[in-house]
């Protein structure tokens, strides 16, 4: 594997996702990710984790449903792989640091 795919380097380079959902039920969203192989467990009150190899988020909120946290590229596109079957509306962006966005997706762009 290549060094840059890595949740490491995302973490170490500060690549984060952040993605907005136009949903209700954080813990619906996570079961999306659950049953396409993604492991989920309950973090807090109202919010869950969902993790893969490549991206360690956290779900959280209600209407619009917030998604964030390390993901490396491969992680953001399985995201989208994910949501674009789906009628839901989001707003997904990769961030490279804290300003430059490095890629963003949106299915019917909502207001927040």
């Amino acid at each position: 594997m290549r060094r840059f795919a890595t949740l490491e380097y995302a973490r170490a380079v500060e690549l984060n996702l952040h993605a907005a959902v136009d949903a209700a039920d954080p813990k619906a969203i996570a079961q999306l990710f659950l049953r396409s192989g993604w492991r989920m467990r309950k973090s807090g009150w109202v919010e869950y984790e969902i993790t893969s190899d490549d991206a360690e988020l956290i779900v959280e909120a209600a209407r619009p449903v917030l998604i964030h946290g390390p993901s490396t590229r491969a992680g953001y596109d399985a995201m989208l792989a994910i949501l674009r079957p789906t009628q839901l509306r989001y707003q997904m962006e990769l961030y490279d640091g804290a300003t430059c966005i490095v890629s963003d997706a949106s299915a019917e762009p909502f207001s927040s």
